[in-house]
This record gives structure tokens, sequence and C-alpha cells, in this order.
């Protein structure tokens, strides 16, 4: 008896759920959300920004602002130099060679120091940035990558040898290199008080101490899941390009000992990094310019992307604008006077809806410095929301129309800001038929068999009490 409750029970269990399921007008598709109001994962979309570009003869691979000019690694073409005046007009490059390909450089009062691979250190006097000087150059064994020029002293991520550093106190006559190595490929150098911070794409963070550069200290080191190309460091932390893993964050607070590094991880593959403000700013490869948000450096914001039309290898920020260097496409100005796009904090989830429902709304939620405006649109059909204003953190309510007839229409909404920036939410709203014959006869087969299991039961247990009664007027 006992097995048949539980049968019982169980099948009522089923046709109850089934029955509320079906005749429900409105419910959520997603059962793994606890609410209609959840923020949507949505893939990262470019800001629309103003991008400006000036070609280069070669692949440009790194860039430096200083005063009305911008300074590009050239690769093979060597030192390009722009005047960026009018960032959104740049002028045509003037060039100067080097012996190799140019990769990295640092521009300090009239000289350009030029990591230039296989040539080593190569130092070219700007003093007439129209009209650059002949480099002088001093050669070193590896890979000359990137270089951090501090004081007296250039410090040259040298790939297979480490840290190089070379005494530049007569920029024309640059001295002797002085060599620590490290257990990878040191690709990119910041150079901050008496530490330079080295980026070793497969160790991750390398820190040296430098308070004496002839006799620079033991690297620390705090390995990345990524490999570690560009390093920024910017307060108690280094920011670290970590190609695969996206943007590294490492608290240098005790530069002895380095603490765990938080990422946040970006679509391409980072290298470069300049950190201006609450922001990060990183070259994206085939993503373009990544920003994110970086006034909780341990937890980093969401990334928004501004692509461009080549391969983002080198960042470097200066006021209201971003330089690039772009790879194939030369130097790229970005306009981040405005650097992030509305944010959507709340949006519904997808809904169903029976015929004949009423009364039923959507609502959306975003968050933005500076709001402007909102439509939403029901795709097929046309704009139902016209341009209207909309408010920081401030729900966005759409009371869907009564009448619809049985099909799925979808609603998108985009959001704008009063820099042009802009992001869009859609939602699917299904309105379905009323039950189908066909489940009603479900719901009463079910209960049929309920009918007959607790008839079966009933049955036998009137057995089971004759057999008893039978059983006492025999035994004696």
């Amino acid at each position: 008896m006992k097995y048949h409750k539980s049968w019982i029970l169980i099948t009522l269990f089923l046709i109850i759920s089934f029955s509320n399921g079906l005749m429900d007008d409105s419910y959520t598709v997603n059962q793994n959300e606890t609410s209609a109001n959840i923020k949507r994962i949505n893939a990262p979309q470019p800001q629309k920004s103003s991008v400006y570009y000036e070609d280069t003869t070669g692949l440009a691979s790194d860039v430096y602002i200083s005063g009305n000019y911008a300074f590009i690694a050239d690769s093979d073409s060597g030192l390009a130099v722009i005047n960026i005046s009018n960032p959104t007009a740049p002028n045509s490059p003037f060039y100067e060679g080097t012996n190799d390909r140019a990769l990295g450089l640092h521009v300090d009062g009239h000289y350009a120091y030029v990591a230039d691979r296989l040539s080593g250190l190569a130092v070219i006097d700007i003093s007439n940035p129209t009209n650059p000087g002949i480099s002088n150059y001093k050669n070193m064994p590896g890979l000359a990558y990137d270089v951090f020029v501090s004081g007296n002293y250039a410090y040259v991520a040298n790939y297979d040898t480490g840290l190089a550093i070379i005494d530049i106190s007569t920029p024309t006559n640059p001295g002797t290199p002085i060599y620590e190595y490290t257990t990878g490929y040191a690709c990119g150098v910041y150079v901050r008080g008496d530490y330079a911070y080295v980026a070793v794409d497969s160790s991750g963070l390398a820190i040296i101490n430098i308070s004496d550069p002839t006799n620079p200290g033991t690297p620390v080191y705090r390995d990345t899941t990524g490999l570690a190309y560009g390093v920024y460091v910017s307060g108690d932390y280094a920011y670290l390009g970590d190609r695969t893993s996206g943007l590294a964050i490492i608290n240098v607070s005790d530069p002895t000992n380095p603490g765990t590094p938080i990422y946040r991880d970006t679509t391409g593959l980072a290298r470069g990094v300049y950190v201006s403000g609450d922001y990060a700013y990183v070259s994206d490869w085939s993503s373009g310019l990544v920003i994110i948000d970086i006034s909780d450096p341990t937890n980093p914001g969401t990334p928004t992307y501004i692509d461009t039309t080549g391969h983002a290898f080198g960042i470097y920020v200066n006021e209201s604008y971003a330089y690039v260097s772009d790879y194939e496409s030369g130097l790229a100005i970005i306009d981040i006077s405005d650097p992030i796009n509305p944010i959507i904090s709340s949006a519904p989830d997808d809904l169903i809806v029976g015929k004949g429902y009423t009364g039923k709304s959507i609502s959306w939620t975003a968050t933005d410095t500076n709001p402007d405006s909102y439509t939403i649109e029901l795709l097929e059909t046309g704009i139902v929301v016209a341009s209207t204003s909309w408010t920081n953190d401030t729900p966005v309510i759409y009371n869907i129309p009564n009448g619809f007839t049985p099909e799925s229409y979808i609603y998108k909404i985009n959001f704008t800001d009063k820099n042009g920036n802009s992001i869009t939410d859609t939602v699917t709203i299904t309105v379905n038929e009323a039950i189908p014959f066909g489940n009603f006869f479900l719901i009463f087969i079910g209960f049929a068999i309920v009918y007959l299991i607790i008839k079966q039961s009933v049955t036998e247990d009137i057995k089971k009490k004759k057999n008893i009664r039978n059983l006492q007027q025999i035994l004696p």
C-alpha cells in the first residue's frame, strides 16, 4: 500500500506541475536565472569613436608622444616622426632609418632611444623632429624589444638576455651594457624608483632592484597565466598586457613580494598597456584599443572596445587622445574624451505569454556619466518609442501592447550618451496559443492513471483484509 501511495503522490505532482506550466500565461525561458531582471551577458560591442590615421611605410610597433610629435618605432622603416599638433589631421611622417627593426622606443629630452632588435639600442637626435639625426648604436647580444629611460640610464628589455642597463649620460656615446638575466624572454620594461619592472613572457612579471644600476639585484617573479608582453606601473599596481589572458593586475606595494595577479580577459591578444586616471588602455592586437575601468584595481571593469583597421601593437595616452601603433595601418589616433559606452546593468529575460495576456511590461536599467537618449524598436515593424531622454541608473519601463497574435516579437533598445557611445539589448516576447486539446487529453489520461492506481490499491487492500479474516477463522 505504501508503494502505491508513493506512486500516487509522484503522479499527482507531475500532473500539477505540467498543467501549471501549460496554463501559466507568463514565464521566463531561462530557468537558470532567478529573476526576470538579470543583467544579460552581451558580446563586447565596439565603441563608436573618432579614429584618425596616418600610415607609415613600415610596421608601427610602438609609439611615444612628446610635445606636438608622435614618435613611432616603425620596424624596417626605423623611426617615424609625425606632427600631431592637430590630432584629427596628423601630418605625413619623417623618417630616420635604423640598421634592423625598430620595435620599441622612449623619448627623453632631445633624444629618441630605440630598441632596434638585432642592432641593440639606437640613439637618435630629435632636437629638430622634422630632420632627425643619424643613429648612434650600442650593440648587444640578444634582441632589443623595448626600452625605458630613467635618469642617466636606458633600461632595455633584451628578449634572450633579460634586462640590459646602459649608461646614456653621453647619449652620443652610450656605455657598455650591464645585464641581469631573466628566466624567460624579456619583452617590455617600465622603471619607477629603485625598481625595473620587466614583462617576461612565460614568467610573468620580473622585478629587479636597480638602486645601483651598475649592480642590479636578482629578479623577483610573479607568474601570470598568459604571456606577459607589456607593462605599466601606476600607484601600488603593475598592469601587464598578458596576451591570451588580457590585462593582468599585480599589487607591487612591496616590490620584493608582489601579489597574486587579478585578470580582466580581452577578446584579442593584449600587448601594450598605458594607465591614465581611472582607466587602463590596452592595445589588444586584432581587437584594437581596449579601455578598462581600474578605479578599483582589485575588481577591473568590463572592457570597452574601439576597433582599428590594423593590429593594435603599442599604446600611449595624452590628454583626450589615445595614440595606437597600429602595425600595418601606421598611427591611429582615437578620441577618448568619454572612454566608456553606457552599461546595461539590468535587462529582461525572454518572455513567453499566453494568448489573451494583459498588463505585461519589460524594463532595462543603464548607467553612464553622460546619459542622453534611448529608442525602442520592434524589429520588422519599426520604432515604437522615439528618442527619449534617460537617467543614469533609473529603470526604463515599456508596456507591451495587448492583443498580439500568437508568434514571436523581438524588441531592441538602444541607449546612447552625449558623446555618441551606445549599447543595445534585445528581448524576445513569444505569444502562445491557448492550451491545445491534446494537452487537455494528456491531463485527462494522467488523472485516469491516478484513478486506476487508487482503485487497484483499494481492491488489493480489501482482498488483504478478507484473507486476514479467513485466516483468523481457520486458526485455533
